[in-house]
């Protein structure tokens, strides 16, 4: 998360690996979650949605962050040119990331 936030930061800020980072730092944290520590964020989330965890609704928006960093060039597995995405679209993937982030965490709480 912390690289996520630096990549963001930094001047000038690198928009792929920032989306990058976000999105892994919410894969790191559903892996501890369910117990998977190489299980894809997509085998997680299907992992939270079947244990019930976590609401299936709730789901859904990380679920199409990970599509999204999955098909975005330079972002994950979307190729590998960087894709030079928009600093709207890094700024709402650390955004919906955070809100993540943070719903697991209530989850682990509880």
């Amino acid at each position: 998360w912390l690289k996520a936030l630096d990549t963001l930061r930094q001047t000038p800020p690198d928009l792929d690996k920032c989306a990058k980072e976000a999105v892994s730092a919410v894969e790191q944290l559903a892996r501890i979650l369910t117990g998977q520590p190489a299980a894809t964020l997509g085998k997680c989330i299907k992992a939270l949605r079947d244990s019930k965890k976590v609401q299936s609704p709730l789901l859904q928006g990380i679920e199409e962050l990970w599509i999204w960093a999955n098909q975005e060039p330079g972002v994950r597995h979307g190729g590998s040119a960087a894709g030079g995405i928009a600093p709207v679209e890094a700024e709402y993937a650390v955004k919906v990331a955070e809100a993540a982030l943070l719903l697991l965490l209530s989850v682990d709480a509880a």
